[in-house]
C-alpha cells in the first residue's frame, strides 16, 4: 500500500491484513477453534465481545476476539532510532501469540502516515465484522494481476472477528488515537478529567473515581474535535470505542512508576552503604548479581552504575521493562537488609513490599483483581505520602509523574 511519509513523499509499505490472517487461520490452522478461546479475556473485553456478537447475530463460539499491540522498538546500536510495530494478538488465549501487521520507521512517519494506516485497518476490521472476504481492493479498485489469491478468496466466508482490546504506550495513544498526553492542560487521562496538578490524588476516595468525573467515548471525541483535529479512521472500526483502548501495565509501571520508585530506593540504599558512591554502587551491583543467581532471573541488567539512577530531574532506574520487573522483589530484599527505622526508611520499606504485592497479584499464577486493586491503592497512598514528605524536606527523591495516575486505572 502507498503510505504518505515525511518530506511529502509516498512509499510502498507492506501490511499483513487482519482479515486475511483470520481467513488463513480458518482454512490452514490445525486448531482454529482453539484460537477462538476466551479463557483469559477480562470481564470488560468479554462483555464488549458478547455485545458485538449479539449486534451481528452470530454465535460467540464461532468468532475471534482480537487485540492490537502498537509499540516502538529501538533498532540501532545507540537506541536513537526506533520502529513502530503493530501486531495482532488474541487476548483470550492463555499463551502469548502476536502476528505482526506493519513495521514503520518512526523518523519517517507523519500524521498522514497514521491516517493511511488507520484507514486500512478500519477497512480490514470492517470486513471481519461482515464475515465475508472483500470483492475489491481497499481503495475500491478491482484486484490486480498480483492479487490472484485475493480473487480466489473474494466473497468467501471468514469468521466474524471483533477488536476488543488495543494496547500501546502514551505516544501511540496521542499520535495515533489523538488521546490527551500528560502535558495537556485539559487533562492527562482519557478515562477521567484529572489535571496534572491533581495526580497526587489516589486511593479509593480519589475524586477522579467518581462517576461524574469519568470520561465517555463521546467526551474524548469532543476533546479531539475541540483541538481542531480530524477524527482518526481507527474510531470508525465497527463497535470500537475508547473503552477498548487499554492502559498497559508494562508502560505505566515497568517503564514508569516502578523505575521511579527503584531509582529513589537504590539511591537511598547507596547512602546507607556509605563511603565513595561509585564503590557503594559496585557493592549494590554485587548483591544484585547474587539475587539474580538465587532467583534464576531471566531478564537482567548487564551493568549497573550511578548514571543509571539519574532521570531528567529525579532519580529513575534506567532499564528495560523486564529488567525493572525482575528487580521489584530485589527492592524488598535490599531495603529490609539496609534501611533503618527513620521515617523515610520505614516508609520506603513498606512501599517496596506493597509494590511487590501488586506484581504478585498481577501474575498469571496468582492473579486476583480485588487484591491487585487493593495493593495498587495501598502502594499509591503510601508512595504519595512519601513523595509529599520528601518535598517538605527538600529531598530530591520519590517523584510523582502522570504515569503514577495511569497505573491501575484500567483494572
Amino acid at each position: 500500500m502507498l503510505i504518505q511519509v515525511l518530506w511529502k513523499k509516498k512509499m510502498q509499505v507492506p501490511f499483513w491484513l487482519p482479515h486475511e490472517l483470520i481467513y488463513i487461520l480458518d482454512t490452514k490452522s490445525l486448531d482454529p477453534q482453539g484460537l477462538k478461546s476466551r479463557q483469559d479475556l477480562d470481564r470488560k473485553a468479554e462483555e464488549h465481545f458478547q455485545n458485538c456478537c449479539r449486534a451481528c447475530q452470530v454465535e460467540a463460539s464461532a468468532c475471534y476476539s482480537l487485540g492490537m499491540w502498537i509499540d516502538g522498538v529501538p533498532f540501532n546500536n545507540d537506541r536513537s532510532k526506533s520502529i513502530d510495530v503493530g501486531a495482532l494478538n488474541f487476548p483470550g488465549l492463555q499463551k502469548d501469540l502476536r502476528l505482526p501487521l506493519f513495521v514503520l520507521p518512526k523518523d519517517l512517519c507523519c500524521p498522514a502516515t497514521w491516517e493511511g494506516v488507520a484507514a486500512l485497518m478500519k477497512w480490514s476490521f470492517t470486513i471481519l465484522t461482515s464475515g465475508q472476504m472483500p470483492l475489491e481492493r481497499h481503495d475500491g479498485m478491482p484486484f490486480t494481476t498480483q492479487d490472484s489469491k485475493r480473487k480466489a478468496w473474494a466473497g468467501k466466508p471468514v469468521s466474524h472477528s471483533f477488536l476488543v482490546q488495543v494496547k500501546g504506550d502514551w505516544q501511540a495513544f496521542k499520535q495515533i488515537f489523538q488521546l490527551t498526553s500528560w502535558r495537556e492542560a485539559v487533562g492527562c487521562c482519557f478515562r477521567c478529567n484529572i489535571k496534572n496538578s491533581q495526580i497526587e490524588q489516589c486511593g479509593s476516595a480519589a475524586s477522579w473515581k467518581l462517576p461524574a468525573n469519568r470520561l465517555s467515548h463521546l467526551d474524548n471525541m469532543e476533546r479531539i474535535w475541540r483541538r481542531g483535529q480530524p477524527i482518526n479512521h481507527f474510531w470508525g472500526i465497527p463497535f470500537f470505542t475508547c473503552e477498548q483502548v487499554y492502559i498497559d501495565w508494562l508502560h505505566t509501571a515497568d517503564l514508569g512508576v516502578s523505575q521511579l520508585f527503584l531509582g529513589s530506593l537504590f539511591t537511598l540504599v547507596l547512602e546507607t552503604l556509605g563511603g565513595d558512591k561509585n564503590k557503594a554502587c559496585r557493592t549494590l551491583w554485587t548483591k544484585m548479581q547474587k539475587f539474580y543467581k538465587v532467583n534464576n532471573c531471566q531478564s537482567r541488567l548487564n551493568i549497573f552504575k550511578l548514571s543509571m539512577l539519574k532521570g531528567k530531574n529525579n532519580p529513575k532506574l534506567r532499564s528495560k521493562a523486564g529488567e525493572c520487573r525482575e528487580l521489584v522483589p530485589f527492592g524488598v530484599e535490599i531495603s529490609a537488609a539496609h534501611l533503618g527505622s527513620s521515617e523515610e526508611h520505614e516508609a520506603a520499606k513498606l512501599c517496596a513490599k506493597l509494590l511487590a504485592q501488586c506484581y504478585h497479584y498481577l501474575s498469571k499464577d496468582s492473579f486476583d483483581k480485588e487484591k491487585l486493586l487493593s495493593s495498587i491503592d495501598k502502594f499509591a497512598l503510601q508512595y504519595a505520602a512519601l513523595s509529599s514528605w520528601a518535598k517538605s524536606q527538600g529531598i530530591n527523591r520519590w517523584p510523582i509523574k502522570p504515569k503514577f495516575h495511569h497505573a491501575g486505572n484500567d483494572f
